[in-house]
């Protein structure tokens, strides 16, 4: 069934934009242009750019690029294939070795190693131990965590896209349980990354005691599907998936095999 004609102001703009999107024109992962340049070329309202790219973004043409704008989302136009700079982010929950997975990736391809622990950690401990004194209860300091643990996170996250667009590769561990779980969040991750010419991949590291056990992650743990997450077509802005890693500390062999595959499979993929 054909589209029907455009009638509004909103409906015409938020054509040609999909046009251009389609034919190519507006490439994958580009940034579209701001919403006073759009009123200008378009001679249209503020209002009229904003409901039409809401439109866009209700039909996965189009996600809020991270700290970066409103980037296009349509992987199959205007999309050049071949290795690019990758920042892998290494997650885990509190306590878990995330942190020595991404030592030894940062160690074995040579890459950028931001970690949580040693740049932003500190700064928030500090900050917290001078805000005790006007801290009411545990709740509060436990808010305050977390906004301040949420603000690193994005840190890291800027350092590496800025990474990506000088062409560098980096591996960024954190805390990143909840922005991981955050669909629209890792959308917005993808979309930064391609806005720089780079790419991004997600890896868990789990332990036994993560729902399913380490059978969910055995080789080959990567790339692994998530049984929990809703099937989404590029059309909808398909999130970049997880890669579960799962290393068994009796079984050094075993381990060092697992790392191995992993490593080759990112420097190929960065085309390092």
């Amino acid at each position: 069934m054909s589209e029907l004609p455009p009638v509004t102001a909103v409906e015409r703009l938020a054509h040609e934009l999909r046009e251009q999107i389609r034919s190519g024109e507006l490439a994958h992962g580009t940034l579209l242009p701001g919403t006073q340049a759009l009123t200008r070329l378009h001679k249209v309202s503020a209002s009229t750019v904003s409901k039409a790219i809401n439109q866009l973004k209700d039909e996965g043409l189009v996600v809020t690029a991270f700290r970066s704008g409103r980037a296009v989302n349509y992987p199959g136009r205007g999309t050049h294939e071949g290795p690019k700079p990758l920042t892998v982010l290494v997650g885990g929950e509190a306590g878990r070795s995330n942190r020595e997975l991404g030592q030894v990736l940062a160690e074995r391809t040579q890459w950028a190693l931001l970690d949580y622990e040693t740049l932003t950690a500190p700064l928030i401990n500090t900050a917290l131990h001078h805000l005790d004194d006007f801290l009411a209860d545990d709740t509060a300091r436990r808010q305050h965590y977390s906004t301040l643990t949420s603000t690193a996170n994005d840190a890291l996250v800027r350092a590496a896209i800025q990474n990506l667009a000088c062409g560098s590769c980096s591996i960024v561990v954190a805390p990143l349980a909840e922005p991981f779980a955050d669909l629209d969040w890792r959308r917005r991750m993808a979309a930064a990354a391609v806005s720089v010419g780079g790419t991004i991949r997600l890896l868990w590291m789990m332990s036994e005691s993560d729902e399913g056990g380490p059978a969910t992650a055995q080789p080959p743990p990567f790339p692994s599907s998530e049984p929990t997450a809703p099937s989404l077509g590029p059309e909808h802005g398909s999130p970049p998936p997880i890669w579960y890693v799962y290393v068994d500390p009796t079984d050094a062999a075993s381990s060092g095999r697992q790392l191995d595959e992993l490593v080759s499979v990112l420097r190929h993929e960065a085309g390092r």
